[in-house]
Parts: structure tokens; C-alpha cells; sequence
């Protein structure tokens, strides 16, 4: 699975960018991929409702199938669960993740110095970009929010040769 990841402190406007870019490779052609990874224990169904009794029963995976949408939970466990969701993402030219910002997986971060924070990106490593309207001393490639296509040109070419066009016939890597 071919991944990408933008992270950022808390009301930076990671969403915002993870959209927009979403779009735009998406508006390019490309199959997209999107994961939103929290640290905090979530459940997106109803306490009571069947699916729920269906997984807390024991069932892995299990799955809920309603007119407009699959949704499939699955147990984590401790493999990688990006390994684990891999066939699930298989169609996919890539795989933008929000957040899970202590990746091995190239990281964007989305900045802003309104707030008096520092730079994720001067802190940690992994990181080859960074979104922000605000000046930055990096050495990284920053783009502006509203830069999106360049931002899509650069991360197109952080894998060179395995982001496949649609049309292509592999989508290994």
C-alpha cells in the first residue's frame, strides 16, 4: 500500500487539506485511499444495534452492508494495521492517512503559527513537506494552503514509477 501521511497538532486544518488534495488526485484520475487514524478508542456504531452484537460477539471482521455504503471493522491487533487493511486498499493509486504522525511512511505537516506552536516537522523525522500559509524556517518544500495541484505534483513523485495512471495494469508496491 502506498501511503502518505498528513499529521499535524490539533486545529491546524489537517481535514481541510486531506480533502482538497483527495480531490485533486482524484480529479487527476487517480483511485484514492483515505484513512483517518486516531489514537483514542472509537466505535462508529450504535452500542445495542446488531453489527455491534455481531463484533462484540467475536466476529473478525465483521461488516454492516446498508444502501449506500460497506462499512467493516476489524479487530487490531499487533501486526501493522496498515498490513492488515492492505487487500482492502489494493485498488487504490495511493492511500492519504490523517494523522499517525510517529509513521515510518513519508508525513506532510500541516502548520500554523497562530497559535505559538512549534513545528512538528523540526521535532521528528520522516517528514517531506510542509502546508502552511505562515512563514517557516525548514529546509523542507513548503506549499501554500491554497497550492493544492503543486502539492498533488509533489507527492505524485514521492513515488516515482508506482503511482500507476489509470489505465495501468499494476498497482504493486
Amino acid at each position: 500500500m502506498k501511503r502518505l501521511h498528513i499529521v499535524g497538532r490539533k486545529s491546524h486544518g489537517k481535514t481541510t487539506v486531506v480533502s482538497d488534495i483527495i480531490r485533486e488526485l482524484s480529479r487527476r484520475g487517480l483511485t484514492v485511499g483515505a484513512i483517518k487514524f486516531s489514537p483514542h478508542p472509537h466505535t462508529m456504531e450504535n452500542p445495542g444495534s446488531h453489527s455491534h452484537q455481531h463484533r462484540s460477539s467475536g466476529g473478525n471482521p465483521t461488516a454492516l452492508i446498508s444502501a449506500d455504503s460497506i462499512s467493516t471493522y476489524l479487530a487490531r491487533s499487533d501486526e501493522d494495521p496498515y498490513k492488515s487493511m492492505a487487500t482492502l486498499f489494493s485498488r487504490c493509486n495511493i492511500v492519504i492517512v490523517e494523522g499517525d504522525i510517529d509513521t515510518d511512511a513519508p508525513k506532510i505537516e500541516v502548520w500554523n503559527g497562530l497559535d505559538g506552536s512549534t513545528s512538528v516537522a523540526e521535532e521528528k523525522s520522516g517528514f517531506v513537506a510542509v502546508i502552511t500559509d505562515d512563514k517557516i524556517a525548514t529546509d523542507l518544500p513548503v506549499f501554500s494552503r491554497s497550492e493544492t495541484a503543486a502539492a498533488a505534483d509533489f507527492i505524485i513523485s514521492l513515488f516515482p514509477g508506482s503511482i500507476n495512471r489509470p489505465g495501468s495494469e499494476s498497482n504493486e508496491g
